[in-house]
């Protein structure tokens, strides 16, 4: 985006820290379900289609357990 007339450049975001649970979570989830759909595509043997799904729910269990527990209902997350 070009800058405008008065100078302003837009600054670049701060990304946060990535915490390796996290990404493993994200990880087994992804890996887990691309298991499940290449056992039904190839139609391969079933303890593959067992360890695809255990692997997507464990890492969908990791994802839920670690989203925080409590919300400001206030807060309308807007940032100014």
């Amino acid at each position: 985006m070009p800058d405008d007339e008065t100078g302003f450049e837009e600054p670049d975001p701060v990304l946060g820290h990535t915490d390796p649970a996290t990404v493993l979570g994200w990880l087994a989830l992804g890996l887990g379900i691309l298991g499940v759909f290449m056992v039904f595509a190839t139609r391969a043997a079933t303890i593959l289609g067992v360890l695809s799904t255990a692997v997507a729910v464990s890492g969908l269990i990791s994802l839920v357990v670690r989203l925080p527990q409590h919300a400001n209902r206030d807060d309308d997350g807007a940032q100014v």
